[in-house]
């Protein structure tokens, strides 16, 4: 903005539009530089004043204009000013007596820096799985409003894959596992960055680590040895042997092994609780809950939950149990 007479034209440019004097070394003054033709200015006098117009800084003196002005933010008592908008201003008087003077539009001094929360429903999904977890939801709290968020899921060589970016505030975004330009993304782990820097230059980083992406088919087999057993204590064919396998071994939270009668009553049952490890194989003897043989047709049935939320599903061939007549069996 300029102000000029017939002797005197004079402008007042400032540097940036906000700074953030909280001695981080980014943007913690701002300076004003003013222009003007006249060589001869004999008296100044640069003033800071806020969204009011109360007068919080000045400076002058009876000498030429120096180069520019910088204010570090703090009034005449060397007290920090608050947060908010402010503007400064320059009046010069020349040798001949004319004078000029000269405001800027206002800037703004910010030391808050933009923050917010952010965390995921599970930390492994599978886009091509069977279960539940096919993206990655983000939940995001506590958003600052900002001309520009920028989330990054970045690979472990902190290679960007994929971008998200908004303006304001948002509370959620969602990773389906794919790259910037629509390709499912290789399996693997990821981080997920997320970071603002506002116009004062104030800045703000939050990561979660240890994404997984896992696209494995998960499958699974249960083998019944027997076609019957009878479990009557001579020795002979007296337990089922089942042979358990599952195309993906690592990364199960929980799995589920039960015998099953034709009505699906479970007579005997296994699970995470029994073994961390899925055992390959497992023995049962023909006893149920009571510790008596059980009499029937029966079938091994399987259930798997993985760290991506895929499940896997398994069933034996039915085979005979009976203690009564090793004929039929």
């Amino acid at each position: 903005v300029a102000f000029s007479t017939d002797e005197t034209k004079l402008l007042l440019a400032m540097s940036d539009s906000a700074f953030s004097p909280n001695g981080d070394k980014v943007k913690d003054t701002i300076s004003f530089n003013p222009v003007t033709a006249t060589k001869d200015i004999v008296k100044y006098e640069f003033s800071v004043a806020d969204a009011k117009g109360n007068l919080v800084y000045s400076q002058k003196n009876d000498s030429s204009l120096p180069a520019n002005f910088t204010w570090d933010g703090k009034d005449k008592d060397k007290i920090l000013c608050s947060d908010g908008l402010y503007s400064a201003q320059l009046s010069v008087e020349a040798a001949n007596g004319s004078t000029a003077s000269a405001s800027t539009q206002n800037f703004e001094l910010d030391t808050v820096a933009p923050s917010l929360s952010a965390e995921t429903a599970w930390a492994a999904f599978a886009p091509n799985g069977n279960g539940n977890q096919k993206n990655l939801p983000v939940s995001i709290k506590d958003c600052s409003a900002e001309k520009l968020w920028t989330a990054e899921v970045r690979d472990t060589k902190g290679k960007s894959i994929y971008k998200f970016s908004w303006n304001g505030k948002k509370d959620a975004i969602t990773w389906n596992g794919t790259d910037d330009s629509g390709n499912m993304a290789a399996d693997g782990t990821y981080n997920l960055v997320i970071f603002s820097t506002d116009d004062a230059g104030n800045s703000f980083s939050t990561e979660i680590k240890g994404i997984t992406l896992d696209n494995r088919e998960t499958k699974g087999y249960v083998t019944a040895d027997l076609e019957g057993i009878s479990p009557n204590g001579d020795g002979v064919l007296e337990s089922q042997k089942f042979e358990i396998r599952t195309s993906v071994t690592d990364n199960i939270v929980a799995w589920n092994f039960d015998v099953r009668k034709e009505d699906g009553t479970s007579v005997y049952a296994l699970s995470e609780k029994d073994s961390a490890n899925l055992p390959a194989v497992i023995n049962w003897n023909g006893a149920g809950a009571d510790g008596k043989a059980c009499e029937g047709t029966f079938t091994g049935t399987l259930e798997v939950k993985y760290k991506n939320g895929n499940t896997v599903s398994a069933v034996s061939a039915p085979f005979v149990c009976t203690a009564t007549d090793r004929k039929s069996v």
